[in-house]
C-alpha cells in the first residue's frame, strides 16, 4: 500500500524504504496488511501519508492505538516533520500534543476557545503549583497544607504531591517550614511547569 501510495505521489523506492524504517515497518514490509494489527495500520497510515513529502499533513489521533514505543517513533517521526511540513495534529492525549506543536488551538461544543502559540496559552494561564516528592509523611503534610489560605488545591500525582497556590512566592515563603511541620522526610520539591492538561480544563470548564 505505501508503495502505491508512492507510485501515485511519483516517488521512488528508495523513499519507501526510508518511510518504512521511520514508521517502524520495515520488517513487515512484505506482510499482508490483513494480517497487520491495529497499530500497525496505524503506522501504516502515516507511512502512506509522509511517502508523498506532503507540504499540508492532516493528522487525527495518529498515536492511537499504539504501544509505548511505537508512539515514541510517531511522536519523533511528526517532530522531524517541523520546518518541512504544515502539521495539522488532533489528539485527546494532552501531553503528545504539548510535545510536538508550537500553535494550539482549543474547541469546546464546535466554539473556538483559544488559538495561538503554545507558550502563549501555558504561560499566566494555568494555576502554579509545586511538586513535592516526600519519603515520608505525605498524609501528614497534605492535611496541613489544605489548612493553609496561600494554598488552593493538594492531590497526588504520580506518587508527588501537587501543591496548588496562590503565587509562587507563597509557596517559597511558607512552603519548607509546613513540610517541616509535618516531619515530612523531603526528596525534591520545586515549581510544576505548566501542563497542557491543567489549561485545558481551567479553559473548558
Amino acid at each position: 500500500m505505501t508503495a502505491h501510495a508512492a507510485h501515485l505521489a511519483g516517488q521512488r523506492a528508495a523513499r519507501v524504504d526510508a518511510v518504512l524504517a521511520e514508521t517502524g515497518l520495515a520488517d513487515a514490509a512484505d506482510r499482508r496488511v490483513g494480517g497487520y494489527s491495529r497499530g500497525m495500520l496505524q503506522r501504516l497510515g502515516l507511512a502512506c501519508t509522509v511517502v508523498g513529502e506532503p507540504e499540508l499533513l492532516l493528522l487525527d489521533e495518529p498515536a492511537s492505538a499504539l504501544d509505548p514505543a511505537g508512539r515514541r517513533e510517531v511522536l519523533d517521526l511528526i517532530s522531524r516533520l517541523r520546518g518541512h511540513a504544515t502539521v495539522v495534529f488532533s489528539s485527546h492525549i494532552l501531553a503528545d500534543v504539548q510535545e510536538v506543536c508550537d500553535r494550539i488551538g482549543v474547541l469546546r461544543a464546535g466554539r473556538l476557545l483559544f488559538q495561538g502559540p503554545l507558550e502563549e496559552l501555558l504561560i499566566g494561564r494555568a494555576t502554579p503549583a509545586y511538586r513535592v516528592r516526600l519519603r515520608s509523611g505525605g498524609d501528614r503534610a497534605a492535611a496541613l497544607l489544605r489548612q493553609r489560605p496561600w494554598v488552593t488545591s493538594v492531590h497526588a500525582e504520580a506518587g508527588d504531591l501537587v501543591v496548588g497556590v496562590r503565587t509562587l512566592d507563597e509557596a517559597e515563603t511558607h512552603l519548607a517550614g509546613v513540610l517541616t511541620e509535618a516531619g515530612a522526610k523531603v526528596v525534591s520539591l520545586g515549581p510544576r511547569e505548566a501542563q497542557l492538561e491543567d489549561v485545558f480544563l481551567e479553559l473548558t470548564t
